[in-house]
């Protein structure tokens, strides 16, 4: 997932809004509006133009402060390593040695 969008947060609160009140704004949940700023999602296609007049940005600085925090295509396409479940011991891989 994306990381913490700080451009977003702080155009939110110099517009004077908490999450709750712009999610009220939007007609979302309040989660809603903390995932985007996490990065966990992203705002609708339709709900992108009230987002950006309400925050008082164009739609060119939303999209710009949308793109903070999301992962490039190298950390996107990284193998994540899983835990293993308790008490399990990874095999022990010897190497293929041809005669």
């Amino acid at each position: 997932m994306g990381g913490r969008r700080t451009r977003l947060i702080r155009a939110r609160k110099a517009a004077y809004y908490t999450q709750e009140s712009l999610a009220y704004a939007l007609n979302v949940d309040p989660t809603t509006v903390g995932h985007w700023e996490r990065g966990r999602s992203e705002p609708l296609p339709y709900k992108r133009p009230k987002l950006a007049k309400l925050l008082g940005v164009s739609r060119e600085q939303l999209e710009a402060l949308l793109a903070e925090g999301q992962a490039t295509t190298t950390e996107a396409s990284s193998p994540v390593a899983l835990p293993s479940p308790a008490g399990a011991v990874a095999p022990s891989r010897q190497p293929d040695y041809d005669s």
